[in-house]
């Protein structure tokens, strides 16, 4: 018997089943990881898509967590909010991009014929999509022993917003070489390789990016609209008249209000962007013009079919739907005073109300914790469930709570964060002769190393779920999203800086940003970074050329010297770098030279212990973090010294690389000193140290200026004694440490 199975043979839950295609229907007594396993549980016996509404993104990455722990992440699909208006003139992040694109072309595609759970907010179907039939008679499905004619796809990809490259290397591109075309959709991580014999296609690969080579065949692929938006000749012809009239219209509006400058504004924008619109050019922000560019938009809602919509907490998605879409219209109102936008820009959007009428269009079940309208329809359903109260490790008391349940006949399932907590609840309720088997057809208890987010009682199945927040205290933590494709930027676009940014340019060295201002050259309006220079020196920057301005970012703390355009100071300084840069790397030649004929400590392999406390990490790692992990280890376990640099933005798991070789260090009774920059982070680093080793025989101490003189004496002395495994403290204290090594 399967624990995720449970509620399919339930009365209460055969009869949703049974009525979901005649008429809405109301749930109540779920909430949290209730509604996840009830989703599941509705996944086994649905035979089309299940669309579930949550009110905001906290409820949608709860059960988004919850399900890649019960179903897997492959199971089901997420449409996430854009983030940014279409007026901001910023390129969508190329994650969310990836997750909206995937779930319209499964939507109209169905590629792998499954059905699917998708998790939706109302926030991120507000914004209007193509018409249905134009994205999929455009997008482009190439088999293997087709035909192709590389010109016309070359017009193709080009519509669908793709950029041919020498090499792929990020989505949205494509290359052509002889019989190999090379294409990067926002469909999965790696890029396709298409080989060709004449005009069939021989083969479909995918490509490991790094090595540029063939990877696993497959039969097919699909090519959705970059962007989801198809631009062609037809879509130009369509928008362009449009959209001058539009801008004129808003353009004499504001004049006549008096809005000089305003309207100003505006024509200058207007003029560009229908050139860059009219050269099929694909510039930040072009998605505002959606509306132009088809006779018919779409929303949605227009792109299900046979789908069952759930909407949790529904009086909580009226209401956020409702101040969703005041914020959009008060923001338009704002932008059309300022000459930002146009009147038609609202038409960007669906409204609150058009919303409610697409809900209530389709057959929707609604989930409630408790009935929010007191009388109860026929074809209502009310769960009998609660929650657990928490443990706190308290593992006696725990094991009384499950002795309790038992005797009730309730089936219980314990779901903890690692393979080592497993093991040592069930030694412990192994031990009380409770037995633990690993399905229910072996025991009344099972215990399984994925955590919900929640613990609770499914008393109409007699089933009580645990998780690790009931058992030990400690949530379900989930850490901030790392996309698939995302990458570290340079200045790129007008909007990474703002007004009073330092900036260095390559050939007249540091100075001031003051915006961004159109200037007259020769008949031609054009935009220029101005920056300011020492005394009235004034730079005037084409945006075209931005590649030579980086963003200012020095060591000390006062604002840096400008340079004066035209003198020989900043070619002296960067003369003096480059000196400097070649005596470093003669001394790096040097050093690395000595370092080869070096032999350093060479650590065990791992063993039961370093499994153990790699189990216990609460956090699914990312592929990079898993790479560097393994790296280290592999380092600390060679004979030569280790020489690596791990560098990381904040939050991306840098602290557990270290962690992790620590407690390696320690299992050889080796001590680790962590050095980090101030008092507060080596506070930090204790006790996040500490709370990752609290379960394992290793000794941790720190020496900063928040400990009294005795405390750092008696911290030395257990250092010196080998009582201490792990040091951390600030820089400060680094002569006390090779005092101690001498």
């Amino acid at each position: 018997m399967n624990f995720k199975d449970l509620l399919l043979e339930n009365q209460k839950f055969k009869k949703i089943a049974k009525n979901i295609n005649n008429s809405a229907q109301s749930i109540s007594g779920l909430s949290g990881s209730r509604i996840s396993y009830f989703a599941v549980n509705f996944l086994k016996k649905s035979d089309k898509d299940i669309i579930f509404f949550l009110p905001d993104n906290y409820y949608l990455q709860q059960m988004q967590e919850d399900l890649i722990r019960l179903i897997g992440k492959d199971e089901f699909l997420v449409f996430p909010e854009e983030e940014i208006l279409p007026h901001e003139q910023l390129m969508p992040d190329l994650t969310t991009m990836s997750e909206r694109t995937k779930v319209l072309t499964e939507l109209i595609f169905s590629i792998d014929q499954k059905k699917k759970i998708i998790l939706t907010t109302p926030a991120a179907v507000f914004k209007k999509l193509p018409p249905k039939d134009i994205y999929q008679q455009k997008s482009i499905n190439i088999k293997n022993g087709s035909e192709i004619n590389i010109e016309k796809l070359r017009q193709q990809l080009f519509a669908l917003g793709y950029k041919r490259e020498e090499m792929v290397e990020a989505p949205g591109q494509y290359s052509i070489r002889g019989g190999i075309i090379d294409v990067f959709t926002l469909l999965d991580e790696q890029p396709f390789r298409i080989e060709l014999f004449g005009d069939e296609v021989d083969s479909i690969r995918k490509i490991d990016l790094t090595a540029q080579r063939s990877k696993k065949e497959v039969e097919q692929i699909t090519i959705p609209p970059f962007a989801n938006l198809v631009i062609d000749e037809k879509v130009i012809n369509r928008a362009c008249p449009k959209l001058e009239a539009a801008y004129s219209a808003a353009v004499t509006r504001l004049a006549e209000n008096d809005y000089q400058e305003e309207a100003s504004y505006l024509r200058d924008k207007a003029k560009k962007m229908l050139e860059e619109l009219k050269e099929k050019h694909r510039f930040p922000g072009f998605e505002q013009f959606l509306p132009f560019y088809y006779d018919q938009t779409a929303s949605f809602f227009d792109y299900l079919e046979e789908s069952l919509i759930f909407a949790v907490r529904p009086n909580k998605i009226k209401q956020l739907t409702h101040d969703y879409y005041q914020e959009i219209t008060e923001t338009h109102t704002r932008l059309l005073e300022q000459g930002m936008v146009f009147p038609e820009y609202l038409n960007n959007f669906i409204t609150d109300i058009q919303f409610e009428n697409e809900i209530s269009k389709n057959r929707v079940v609604d989930i409630n914790s408790e009935f929010e309208d007191q009388k109860a329809k026929e074809n209502d359903i009310h769960f009998k469930t609660s929650s657990l109260e928490p443990f706190h490790g308290q593992l006696e008391l725990f094991s009384e709570k499950i002795i309790e349940l038992l005797q009730k006949k309730y089936r219980i399932a314990i779901t903890l964060n690692s393979a080592s907590k497993k093991r040592r609840v069930k030694m412990f309720l192994e031990e009380k002769n409770l037995l633990v088997g690993d399905n229910f057809n072996e025991s009344r208890i099972v215990i399984f190393p994925d955590s919900l987010a929640e613990g609770f009682i499914f008393n109409d199945i007699k089933l009580a779920v645990f998780s690790d927040k009931e058992v030990f205290g400690n949530e379900q933590k989930r850490k901030r999203k790392i996309g698939d494709f995302e990458d570290g930027v340079e200045i790129s676009s007008v909007n990474d800086l703002k007004a009073g940014d330092y900036v260095v340019h390559e050939n007249h060295g540091i100075g001031k940003y003051l915006g961004v201002k159109t200037l007259e050259i020769q008949g031609q309006h054009k935009d220029y970074l101005v920056l300011k220079y020492a005394g009235e020196d004034k730079l005037y920057v084409p945006t075209e050329k931005i590649n030579l301005v980086q963003k200012y970012i020095g060591s000390d703390a006062g604002n840096p010297k400008l340079y004066k355009l035209g003198s020989s100071d900043w070619k002296k300084v960067k003369e003096k770098v480059q000196k400097s840069v070649e005596e470093m790397a003669v001394g790096l030649l040097e050093l690395y030279a000595e370092r080869e004929t070096l032999t350093g400590y060479q650590f065990s392999e791992d063993d039961v212990w370093q499994q153990e406390f790699e189990d216990s990490f609460p956090f699914e790692e990312t592929p990079d973090q898993k790479e560097a992990i393994e790296e280290v280890k592999t380092d600390m376990e060679s004979e030569k010294p280790m020489d690596r640099l791990l560098c990381g933005d904040v939050g991306y798991g840098k602290t557990e690389v270290a962690i992790r070789a620590a407690f390696k260090a320690a299992l050889d009774s080796k001590q680790t000193a962590v050095l980090v920059p101030t008092t507060i982070l080596a506070q930090q680093h204790y006790n996040t140290f500490t709370e990752r080793i609290e379960d394992f025989p290793v000794q941790i101490g720190m020496l900063s200026r928040f400990s009294t003189a005795a405390e750092q004496k008696k911290t030395l002395k257990k250092l010196i004694k080998g009582e201490i495994d792990i040091l951390i403290g600030t820089h400060r204290l680094y002569p006390k440490m090779l005092f101690l090594m001498i």
